[in-house]
Parts: C-alpha cells; structure tokens; sequence
C-alpha cells in the first residue's frame, strides 16, 4: 500500500487542531501510525480516546493491536475485548483479537478454543486464518500453519502475511526455491519490505549466490538504515569474494548501530587480518573479547594477529586465559603448543600436546 503518510498525518493534525472533541480523527490518526509502524504512537491515542470514554469496537481492537505487538498490558486489552464481545457477540474481528492476544500470552487452549469457533462460522474468513497460522506456527505446528497460509493465499493471491509465512516456513524446511518464490511474489506486491529483502539477502548468501545476496542486504540497508543484521551480513558476504576493503565499510557502519555483538569486530578483525593490518586487527579482537571473553575463536584469531606482529607472550597470555574459560577445548591446547615451540619452551609445548 502506497502512499504520501507524512502529508496524510499532517491534514489530520491540523483537523484535530479544529476539533479537539472528534474521535473519528483521531481514530485514523492512529490507525496510520499502526499502519507505518508506529505503534506507540497509535497506542498512546488509543488510549487517549479510552479515557475520553470512547469505547467503540474499532478504538478497542486497535488499541489490542498495538497491545500485541507490544506485548504489553495483554490481559488489559483482553478485558476490553470480552467486554465488546458481550455487548456485539457477533463481532468477529474483536474475537478474532481476543484469540490472538489470549495467545500472545500463551494461553493457548482458549485462544485456539475462540479462533476456531471463528472459522467454524465462516471457514474463509482471513483474518482469522492468519490469526490460526500464527497460532500454529509459534506451537511448532509448520505444516499444519502452512496449509491455513495457503488457503489464504488461494482467496487472496496479494495477502502480504500469506506470502511472507510461506516464505518463511518454506525457508525453515530448507525449501530453497519455493521459499525464494513466495518472497520474490511478496515484493512483486510491495517492494519496500525491508524484512523480506534480509531474508532473501540469507537464503542466496546460505547457497553461495553472493551477487543476489549483496543486492537485497543492500536493499534492507537502504529501506531501514538501523538494520544493523543486513549490514553485518553484507560484510560477511563481501569477506566470501575476498572484498576486505568494503566489507570493513558493511561492518564498521553496522558497529554505529549495534556495539553489542561481538561477531561485529570478530569479523572486522578478520577484515584488517587479510589485509595484513594487524594492529587494527588486534584492535577488534580485543574489543569483541571484552563483550564476551568466552569466545574461543575471538581468542583464538587475536592469538593469530599477535603471532604475526611476534607478539608471542601476549598471544600466550590470550590463550592461556581462554583455557581457563574453555578447558575442554582442544584448538587452545592445540594453539598454546604452537605458540610455545615458537618461543622455543618446548617443555611447555609437549605439555600443551599431552593434554589434546
């Protein structure tokens, strides 16, 4: 769905700004925020109308739906909804929100309990059958939730949901080709879907087609900036047809965003390492071991860095300090021997070579 949602939400200011007492307004105010993602923002009016008293089915099932994809305040919006559904019994999409929230807590047996009573009076209703694939697929249940996805996809050949889950499941059986065609279909529809992008970025990267992988993390990239995973993805990527200089661009950009993940500078390390950079190198390494000391080849590669600058004692060091954090692990030994024969403490080496 296209269109200008910046002006849309501007006009809508400036009619609330007219009239302050209108709920329909505000209504489609939020209802455009859920709509481009900005679901605090619809919250937030949501429950602005609620404390205005107005209660109508369409500000409540809104409202539930910024609730689920909180996942937040679940059992506030279920209250909410089994009020609405004992005032209009025969709202379907309220019961169709109470399945869902029910089951975003887990509580399964009464989710799936309403939800089948929904399709039970009206087999093809979509709604409800994206909301029985959702429930099957977080149960484990991927075969059973794929036919509910296929059925929608036979009444609604363009349901976005029906195509990205069967991509998707098709993706998690190891369906290459079928799950690259419900996700190619997907984008056929709406092309900025920055989601489907990433996972076609994976399953080309995962079978070696690096060109057609680089295409769609890039095109993630550029849909959402923040997406640190399609830049980190990128680099490794670029790193597979030995790119070194550009895969330092994916992966230093993907630091600005996430400077938690250590696999970030582990690969950034690599990078510089190929390069025959080896104090940037080092640099790196050292920094993915300061998030989690307990990463054996983080270890293992500063280990190889340091060797290469005849950094032999500090790359001793390294290693041993690893063995206290992973003594079962054979490459410490392995390595610990090697850096000792090079430091000609061949006592220490054939120690280290015992313990293998």
């Amino acid at each position: 769905m296209k269109g200008d949602y910046s002006n849309a939400l501007k006009y809508y200011n400036r009619s609330f700004e007219i009239n302050k007492d209108n709920p329909k307004v505000l209504n489609k105010m939020a209802s455009l925020y859920q709509m481009i993602g900005e679901f605090e923002n619809a919250k937030k009016i949501f429950e602005f109308l609620l404390s205005k008293n107005y209660t109508d089915s369409d500000t409540v099932i809104n409202l539930s739906k910024a609730y689920l994809k909180s996942g937040e305040n679940l059992d506030e919006g279920i209250n909410l909804l089994e009020d609405i559904i004992k005032s209009h019994p025969n709202n379907i999409d309220a019961k169709i929100m109470l399945g869902r929230l029910l089951n975003k807590k887990k509580d399964y047996k009464n989710g799936a309990y309403i939800l089948s009573t929904v399709l039970k009076m009206n087999p093809n209703n979509i709604n409800g059958l994206s909301a029985m694939g959702e429930y099957l697929l977080e149960t484990g249940q991927k075969n059973l939730a794929f036919k509910y996805y296929l059925k929608i996809n036979g009444l609604d050949a363009n349901n976005l949901d029906a195509l990205l889950n069967l991509g998707y499941i098709s993706q998690l059986e190891g369906k290459y080709d079928i799950a690259i065609k419900y996700y190619h279909q997907s984008l056929n529809i709406k092309e900025d879907q920055y989601d489907i992008h990433y996972n076609l970025g994976n399953l080309y990267a995962e079978h070696n087609r690096f060109e057609n992988a680089k295409i769609h993390y890039n095109r993630c990239s550029e849909i959402n900036p923040q997406n640190a995973e399609s830049l980190y993805n990128l680099g490794v990527v670029l790193v597979q047809q030995k790119d070194y200089k550009n895969a330092i661009g994916s992966f230093e950009k993907a630091l600005e965003i996430d400077k938690t993940n250590p696999y970030i500078y582990y690969n950034l390390g690599n990078s510089y390492f190929l390069l025959s950079d080896f104090h940037r190198a080092i640099e790196n390494y050292k920094l993915g071991l300061e998030i989690n000391p307990k990463l054996v080849e983080i270890s293992l590669s500063l280990s190889r860095a340091l060797k290469s600058s005849k950094k032999l004692k500090e790359a001793i060091s390294v290693i041993l300090k690893a063995i206290e954090k992973n003594k079962e692990n054979k490459d410490l030994y392995i390595e610990a021997a090697i850096i000792s024969k090079m430091m000609n403490n061949n006592k220490k080496a054939f120690e280290f070579a015992s313990v293998i």
